[in-house]
């Protein structure tokens, strides 16, 4: 599983990588970093090794979960970070790169899902471009040209260039 996560985190994060890089002109360094447990010093490993690091990650915390009657640790506690120039987007990010940060990893999952299903899939947007300038909305709606999308927003008449709009009003179908 690790082994696994490593590797679809390296590609994600090439790939949002490249879309940031366009949001942003260049201005900032998007880079993703894969977390596991802290015993695993190469998630990339052969698995037997991390296999060994791991079972030495949950002998060491076995009594901690016994006592807590909890899963302290593991595998299904992995994360990932994102920083910007080297600065973490949690700790410093303003809200506009935490959004396009969000919005090019969601890009990186379309285009990684459609390589490896032969289908574009269907991309769901809520609320996408609030909190973002016109230059870098320009870019997300230029980055959709294929596949099924649905954008959701509170501007009426935003999107009436690039397809079918829907609005609702108080809950009804306008």
């Amino acid at each position: 599983l690790i082994s696994y996560r490593a590797r679809f985190y390296e590609g994600l994060g090439k790939a949002a990588s490249k879309y940031h890089n366009l949001f942003s002109g260049g201005a900032e360094e998007f880079c993703l970093e894969y977390k596991t447990v802290s015993t695993v010093t190469d998630p990339f490993a052969p698995v037997q090794t991390l296999t060994e690091q791991l079972q030495e990650h949950l002998c060491s915390h076995e009594r901690a979960e016994l006592e807590s009657s909890q899963c302290l640790t593991g595998p299904h506690k992995d994360d990932f970070d994102v920083s910007l120039s080297g600065l973490s987007l949690k700790s410093f990010g303003s809200q506009g790169q935490v959004r396009t940060s969000a919005i090019s990893l969601k890009l990186a999952q379309r285009e990684i899902m459609a390589t490896q299903s032969g289908e574009m899939p269907v991309l769901l947007l809520d609320d996408v471009l609030s909190e973002l300038d016109p230059g870098r909305q320009e870019f997300v709606l230029n980055q959709i040209t294929e596949g099924q999308v649905f954008i959701t927003c509170c501007e009426p008449g935003r999107f009436t260039k690039l397809g079918k709009t829907i609005e609702i009003r108080r809950g009804e179908l306008v």
